[in-house]
């Protein structure tokens, strides 16, 4: 009784430094009790707690905190921040992002301090993007030049609504804004969907140059053709480093039978599946269907183009259209720096699902750049197939010269390579430029790219980072094309 009579009074302002724990962490009854009396905010004890507070402060009460950023964006929350924009507001947030505890030495403990009304007056709130420093940056430094600049954001809850999702995304334009409001989906054009989890892959995957291949099906058009060729290995979408366009196909799965032992492993791991293993190597009927494919988790979006015979997999998830213009105009699409731009207003996380691209804004106008999306992909895959990472591999590229010394030979693969990142970062410029025409940003986002965003192997300065100097860049391209 002590305790509810402590709980019971109604405070002014609320400071608060709460616990954390994720749903998989707790216990059946904290899980059950959590999501009985905080359905919106039950997947971790912090944000019951934001809930918690708001209940005990008076009405036009404060409450402060600091806490993960991860409720401004993740769709998890979605019903939490449509319930605390409609029924609350934000008086002031500090996204404080990358390196928030850096007595934790942890970059990647990101966190955001706010103080909440109990109010659902529309208001304006106060701002700030502290995220946009270096990751390592001094954040106290960064906050306290920010404020005596006046660089705060002062945005209307309302504003919120108009990104599918509500993600608190207060630093996004009136052009960004409008071009996920004025604008389909890109779910209502094409499907992004997740793929297999194994549950075992140290069991369950290989590198491809670990297994013969006589024992792998590189191109099985559909599970029939999968079955019939009686093989036990077959392509596997991981994701991967940054590249666009093309690449990161290094790994296979043991889809023998259709999948007979991966999906008899899920079923006796999840007993309470029922048989049904679908709930984890989901979306099967779109196995080995070509598409576009991405890495789930990355500091940044990069997409590839996927010819069939492909399972996709929960960290390399794929996105289907039956028409491969379409697939290409999308391909060209979530490549473009537009992209970088609506992925952060979407979300901050590290985490890139199906359901942020699904929230694209997309139009079908963006067909022109079909072409350039091929030569990207032509060029790409050439670059790709030049390596013995490549199953597709063939000769090494300074055969193809016929110079009777090998310094003449590498001297023109060098000048050939310069010639073929050119090409790249001006096609790619030039499909900027048009994606950000058609959403009126090209006042807000530049369609230039820098050399080492040109995601080449033969690009020293991809390869190996634009900070090296060039007489650096210029041995170890000399040292590993020798190899």
């Amino acid at each position: 009784l002590r305790q509810a009579d402590y709980l019971s009074p109604k405070y002014h302002v609320v400071v608060a430094n709460p616990p954390y724990m994720g749903k998989k962490g707790m216990d059946k009854s904290l899980a059950s009790w959590g999501k009985q009396n905080y359905p919106s905010t039950f997947y971790d004890t912090f944000s019951m707690f934001i809930e918690r507070c708001l209940e005990l402060g008076v009405n036009n009460g404060l409450t402060s905190m600091v806490t993960m950023q991860s409720w401004m964006f993740i769709a998890s929350f979605e019903t939490f921040r449509e319930d605390l924009l409609n029924r609350h507001g934000i008086a002031t947030l500090v996204q404080i992002g990358f390196n928030s505890f850096p007595e934790l030495n942890s970059k990647l403990a990101i966190a955001c301090a706010f103080v909440l009304t109990r109010s659902s007056t529309s208001a304006m709130g106060d701002y700030i993007n502290l995220n946009d420093a270096s990751r390592s940056a001094d954040k106290e430094a960064v906050f306290l030049t920010k404020l005596k600049m006046h660089d705060i954001y002062r945005v209307a809850k309302e504003e919120f609504f108009r990104v599918p999702g509500t993600p608190i995304a207060f630093s996004a334009s009136e052009n960004v804004r409008r071009a996920f409001s004025d604008n389909q989906r890109l779910s209502d054009i094409a499907e992004p969907r997740q793929g297999l989890a194994t549950t075992d892959n140290g069991r369950f995957t290989r590198s491809w140059w670990e297994v013969s291949n006589h024992n792998i099906c590189f191109n099985a058009a559909n599970r029939e053709e999968a079955a019939a060729s009686e093989l036990r290995w077959f392509p596997f979408n991981k994701g991967g480093g940054f590249r666009k366009w093309y690449g990161n196909n290094e790994f296979i799965v043991d889809w023998s039978s259709d999948g007979r032992e991966i999906k008899k492993t899920i079923c006796e791991k999840y007993p309470y599946l029922n048989g049904n293993p679908d709930f984890v190597a989901k979306n099967p009927t779109k196995y080995l269907n070509p598409g576009i494919t991405w890495g789930a988790v990355s500091l940044e979006l990069s997409v590839r183009w996927d010819d069939e015979g492909f399972i996709p997999s929960n960290a390399g998830m794929k996105i289907y259209h039956d028409d491969e213009n379409t697939r290409l105009a999308v391909l060209a699409y979530l490549n473009s720096t537009a992209v970088k731009v609506f992925a952060a207003t979407l979300s901050e996380t590290l985490n890139f699902d199906q359901g942020i691209l699904a929230r694209m804004p997309f139009t079908l106008e963006l067909a022109k750049v079909r072409g350039v999306s091929k030569t990207l992909i032509e060029h790409a895959k050439s670059d790709w197939d030049s390596s013995e990472i490549s199953w597709d591999f063939s000769t090494c590229g300074l055969l193809e010269y016929g110079k009777s010394e090998l310094k003449n030979a590498y001297a023109e693969f060098v000048q050939k390579s310069n010639g073929f990142v050119d090409d790249v970062q001006k096609r790619e410029t030039e499909n900027n430029r048009i994606v950000l025409e058609q959403f009126e940003l090209q006042n807000e986002i530049p369609s230039e790219i820098s050399r080492e965003r040109v995601t080449l192997s033969c690009n020293a300065s991809y390869r190996y980072g634009a900070e090296k100097s060039e007489s650096e860049l210029e041995a170890l391209l000399l040292a590993d094309t020798m190899r």
